[in-house]
């Protein structure tokens, strides 16, 4: 996958963590995000979620790490190949409404799980405990 994305001056294909500030420019100039993440990864993915707030079309494996995002992405097998990865990619760049669809998808997702909606559902929570 490396090795195409960099014949590709349009594709950015990173294997690191990024910086808040290298995420937001990323994102902002981003058509789509994946994780492929393998099922043996014992770990969260603050990039997957976060990818969702910008309204990108996300494409997720089907690992425990990224289970809340089920219903909110295009979601792969743990097993997929590469060629499936590049399947899925081919699939929204190539169809507008797939990318406009998952799109609304991940904008909806994010205002749902917003901070601002979770802390209101705290404070519910909290109110009926007091009550």
């Amino acid at each position: 996958v490396a090795a195409e994305a960099a014949g590709d001056p349009r594709m950015l294909f990173l294997q690191r963590f990024l910086t808040d500030d290298e995420i937001r420019t990323v994102y902002s100039a981003a058509d789509f995000a994946t994780f492929f993440y393998q099922s043996n990864i014992l770990s969260t993915s603050g990039a997957a979620r976060y990818a969702l707030t910008y309204g990108l079309p996300t494409i997720t494996t089907d690992v425990p790490m990224l289970e809340d995002l089920r219903g909110s992405s295009l979601v792969l097998k743990a097993s997929a190949s590469v060629g499936e990865l590049a399947d899925a990619i081919r699939m929204i760049v190539e169809c507008p409404c797939m990318m406009a669809s998952l799109s609304a998808i991940a904008e909806h997702e994010a205002r749902r799980t917003s901070w601002a909606e979770t802390g209101k559902a705290h404070a519910r929570i909290y109110q009926e405990v007091l009550s």
